[in-house]
């Protein structure tokens, strides 16, 4: 998935983003579909909401001399979740609906946003867009392996940056990533370390006034693009 490109972004960024916000269908294949089965998806569907779905599928195999046939039955698919469509078609936003928000929300972090996301595209980094319920998009690097999101731009109260240390916390440079933000004020080096790295620092998009956070970001996404 990270080398594939689609109109709309890398496809993995979206796939990330449908993960990270239970926004997928559960296709259970079985042999039978009978009543449990049916009760166990009822229940799920009932539990969750419109963005998640479970399914069944049942592959009844025939054979008539040299033909197999393989027919399917379902259940789970008919009984569609209300605002399940519209959640699935809804556009990534863009950077400009990021500063857009931005203007109507902390105008003085406007120029600071643009400057840095200047900043990143003349190294290559560019924006790609989330379908979170606000505004919001991730830095996108390309590696030898496909892209990588180690930044993710949100605004719910308000708009920050998120260090995504978490996806890489398996990974033999995950202590480089760290040492970099060390000297940034509001991030516990100590504790995301303790933790295993298992951690999504935030930093408020109103401190790009400060050059040494930006530097920091900027030497996060140039750390990940060298996988």
């Amino acid at each position: 998935l990270t080398a594939i490109e689609t109109a709309k972004g890398p496809l993995s960024l979206a796939v990330t983003s449908n993960l990270e916000t239970a926004r997928f269908t559960l296709l259970l294949a079985v042999d039978e579909i009978n009543e449990p089965l049916k009760q166990m998806v009822e229940y799920i569907q009932d539990k969750t909401d419109s963005s998640t779905r479970v399914a069944l599928i049942e592959l009844a195999r025939h054979i008539t001399g040299d033909v197999e046939i393989l027919i399917p039955q379902t259940y789970g698919y008919e009984a569609l979740k209300p605002q399940t469509a519209a959640r699935s078609d809804r556009e990534p936003w863009s950077k400009d609906e990021y500063a857009a928000w931005l203007l109507e929300n902390e105008p003085a972090s406007v120029a600071l946003f643009e400057s840095v996301m200047s900043t990143f595209e003349s190294r290559g980094f560019v924006w790609g867009g989330t379908k979170s319920t606000t505004p919001s998009g991730a830095i996108c690097v390309k590696t030898s392996k496909g892209f990588r999101y180690p930044l993710v731009f949100h605004t719910f109260n308000d708009a920050t940056v998120e260090v995504r240390f978490t996806d890489y916390k398996k990974e033999s440079f995950v202590e480089e990533l760290l040492a970099l933000l060390t000297d940034i004020d509001g991030v516990n080096c100590e504790a995301i370390r303790a933790n295993g790295y298992g951690a999504k620092p935030k930093i408020d998009v109103s401190r790009f006034n400060d050059p040494k956070v930006v530097a920091a970001l900027l030497a996060v996404c140039e750390r990940v693009s060298r996988t």
